[in-house]
C-alpha cells in the first residue's frame, strides 16, 4: 500500500496497491469499504486526492496512457463506482487538492485554480487568484470553512 484515503463518514477508504512488478509496478485505486463488501477497483493506476463533502465522488492523481505517446499526468474525478466524470491533463501533480460540494479547487503553479464538476470531460481549469507571493513548497494548504461557503488558504 502506497496510500490510503479516510472517506468523510468513515465507512471507506481509498487504497493503492501494487500491480506488477519492478519496472512495470503500477499503484491501483481502490475502494474499500470496511464492513466488508466487495471492494471497487476505482483506476488501474491512481493515487487519491480527495472526497467530495458527502463522499459520493472522488479525486485522484493518474496517467493517461496511449500506444502513440507517453504517459501524461492528469488530475481525474470519478463517482464511488469508479466511473470516470472527467480528467484534466497538468504536467505536474499539484500542492493542494480540496474536493467541494460544487468543483475541485487546486494550488498549482502560484495560482489557486477551480475545476467545477459540470465541465466538460477534458476542459480547462478556471484559474480564481493568482498568488505571486507563494511558494508551493511552503503553503499551508486550502481548507473550507465549516458552512461549506468559503474558501480559505495559507
Amino acid at each position: 500500500m502506497e496510500s490510503a484515503l479516510w472517506s468523510p463518514n468513515g465507512r471507506d477508504v481509498l487504497l493503492t496497491l501494487p500491480l506488477g512488478d519492478g519496472q512495470e509496478r503500477v499503484w491501483s485505486l481502490w475502494l474499500i469499504p470496511i464492513n466488508g463488501d466487495q471492494p471497487t477497483r476505482i483506476a488501474f493506476e491512481g493515487k487519491p486526492l480527495g472526497w467530495t463533502p458527502d463522499g459520493s465522488r472522488i479525486v485522484w492523481w493518474t496517467s493517461i496512457r496511449s500506444a502513440a505517446q507517453p504517459p501524461t499526468p492528469a488530475l481525474a474525478f470519478s463517482d464511488r463506482g469508479g466511473r470516470l466524470l472527467w480528467s484534466i491533463r497538468l504536467r505536474d501533480q499539484p500542492r493542494q487538492v480540496l474536493a467541494t460540494a460544487a468543483e475541485v479547487v487546486l494550488v498549482h503553479d502560484g495560482a489557486l485554480w477551480r475545476i467545477p464538476y459540470g465541465g466538460e470531460p477534458g476542459s480547462e481549469p478556471m484559474c480564481m487568484h493568482e498568488l505571486p507571493d507563494i511558494d508551493e513548497r511552503l503553503a499551508d494548504g486550502i481548507a473550507l470553512a465549516p458552512g461549506n461557503d468559503q474558501l480559505a488558504y495559507a
